[in-house]
């Protein structure tokens, strides 16, 4: 492995570990408020790189408890874990429910 290859291979493992924990928080929030979430594109199908987002699905159509404050706190966790969190409603896009892989 090269220089390079490592420096990559670390920078991956990092924000892996990164969206490993702010997936966990993000799982806990949701049981905490009762909303069934799944997640998707790279974290989901584990070709995640050092860039990688954390993609999470609001399942369901009755989306009444995605409030302002589980919003917030999908932004604190984001924060505090330095990724970006890209929350959808699968109202919104049904064609996400078919690629869930987690």
């Amino acid at each position: 492995m090269t220089r390079l290859e490592a420096i990559i291979a670390e920078r991956k493992a990092r924000r892996l570990r990164k969206l490993d924990a702010a997936a966990a928080a993000v799982r806990a929030l949701a049981d905490r408020h009762g909303v069934s979430i799944g997640f998707f594109g790279s974290y989901a199908r584990g070709t995640t790189g050092p860039n990688s987002d954390l993609d999470v699905l609001v399942l369901g159509h009755d989306v009444s408890c995605v409030t302002g404050a589980f919003r917030r706190e999908i932004e604190r966790i984001g924060a505090a874990q330095d990724i970006d969190i890209d929350l959808r409603l699968e109202r919104n896009a049904p064609h996400l429910s078919m690629e869930m892989l987690s």
